[in-house]
């Protein structure tokens, strides 16, 4: 019962179908009303031949049958039938609608023109007879990302849209939208849209590679600090699987997402009224990662980092290019990337340069003063030690000059009187060695000279 159900089902979708694909079909349809028009034609030249001038017709087919004796042999309404196409008298009456229609052409053409503002009429009525019965569709070739139109040549699937053949190379896809919502993305080949439908966008699949020479910010600190000589890679965001991406193959080079090619086409925004392109935006998101990450440091942690964790005063600092590299590898921007349909896959940020010549000098004289602070402390501390090395030899030389005169009095074999009376002499000797060792070229005496002395 179901099954019976569903074939009337579908009997009642078809014959739904034929008075839209009567009125506004493609190929089949409209083939079937360019046979329309034809079996029109016909009724009017019979109906007309064979009511009002039916003895014409009968003395058109006297005239063949005494020329070909062999026609008689054919019914004589046979005969009338065919001669309906071949006396003027029954052509004729295909002279009204033949006026209708080409009237008809001929001003529908004329307003297509004035709508879409075309130069040539021909075109205009080429797309006419295209829509109405299906001859000479219009054919539109995609490569490289872009339409293959020659300079100053119109083409009605590029201003128009469909009935028409959209060829699609290798290395592209095109989304197609109909009036209120898209219609489909088509990969390499060749296919078909019906009227209403237009090329809304095309993406190019190939890597593709942008440059930006000078990328400006103000830092914290109110310094224009500049990135240059920019560069990244980017494509179409691919197709995934078990979470994996999916990559490129011999059966299928140029694996895309139909989802990213429509976030490419609808996720743009608008400025100065006018629709920014993908590339505009692909580059305006990656820009802004590095103006953020510059207005949110100060000029020295751009230009002269320094490793270290949190710092007393609440600063901390690092490598730029492995912060911002950490940055773009984020699922975050990754997610970013993905609403507008793209996919990153190379970037290097080049260097950084301060817009200002002057922080670029008043660092240098930082520098110089803190390397000059550094060596003056340097040789403050180095003098210091020098001064408390000679003071440190001098006392124990002294000291070894008194060790000295206790040991010469202690070996001394003399009677108290003979001590006495050479004890003036020996001390003077003593005092002179102490003082000659004392003298700046002496600074190291020798105890056992001075020892040997007594």
């Amino acid at each position: 019962m179901s099954e019976l159900r569903a074939f009337f089902m579908d009997i009642y979708w078809l014959l739904q179908e034929i008075p839209t694909g009567i009125m506004m079909g493609d190929r089949g349809w409209a083939r079937v009303r360019f046979w329309g028009v034809v079996l029109i034609f016909v009724v009017f030249i019979a109906l007309g031949g064979l009511i009002w001038d039916h003895q014409a017709l009968e003395l058109t087919v006297q005239s063949w049958e005494a020329s070909v004796p062999e026609l008689e042999a054919i019914p004589q309404f046979i005969l009338i039938l065919v001669a309906l196409f071949f006396t003027w008298q029954s052509l004729r009456y295909a002279i009204l609608p033949l006026s209708v229609l080409v009237g008809a052409l001929f001003w529908g053409a004329q307003y297509i023109q004035d709508i879409y503002e075309l130069k040539s009429f021909r075109l205009a009525l080429r797309y006419l007879i295209a829509s109405i019965f299906g001859f000479s569709y219009p054919v539109l070739v995609i490569e490289d990302g872009k339409k293959q139109i020659k300079p100053g040549e119109e083409n009605l699937l590029d201003i128009i849209g469909g009935p028409g053949y959209v060829v699609v190379r290798p290395g592209n896809a095109v989304l197609f939208e109909s009036l209120r919502s898209p219609w489909g993305v088509a990969a390499a080949g060749t296919h078909f849209i019906s009227r209403f439908q237009t090329i809304k966008e095309i993406a190019d699949l190939r890597d593709q590679q942008d440059t930006i020479d000078r990328l400006a910010a103000v830092t914290k600190d109110g310094f224009v600090v500049a990135a240059r000589d920019v560069h990244f890679r980017y494509r179409l965001w691919s197709t995934r699987k078990d979470g994996k991406l999916v990559g490129r193959t011999v059966d299928e080079p140029y694996p895309f997402s139909i989802q990213a090619v429509r976030n490419m086409a609808y996720n743009r925004a608008v400025r100065n009224d006018t629709l920014t392109s993908w590339r505009d935006t692909v580059r305006s998101l990656f820009e802004g990662e590095i103006q953020n990450y510059i207005r949110r440091n100060q000029v020295d942690q751009l230009t002269s980092p320094r490793n270290f964790e949190q710092s007393p005063t609440g600063r901390q600092r690092g490598q730029p290019r492995a912060d911002i590299h950490n940055r773009y590898r984020s699922p975050e921007l990754r997610r970013r990337f993905r609403d507008v349909g793209a996919e990153l896959l190379w970037y290097g940020i080049g260097h950084f340069e301060v817009a200002n010549p002057d922080v670029n000098q008043r660092r240098v004289l930082t520098w110089r003063n803190e390397w000059q602070q550094d060596a003056q402390k340097l040789l403050a501390t180095s003098e210091a030690r020098r001064q408390a090395y000679i003071d440190q030899g001098r006392a124990e030389a002294q000291a070894s000059i008194l060790m000295a005169i206790i040991d010469a009095l202690e070996d001394m074999e003399a009677s108290p009187e003979q001590l006495q009376g050479n004890l003036q002499e020996m001390f003077l000797m003593r005092m002179a060695q102490l003082l000659d060792a004392m003298r700046p070229e002496n600074p190291n005496p020798n105890p056992d000279l001075l020892q040997s002395g007594s």
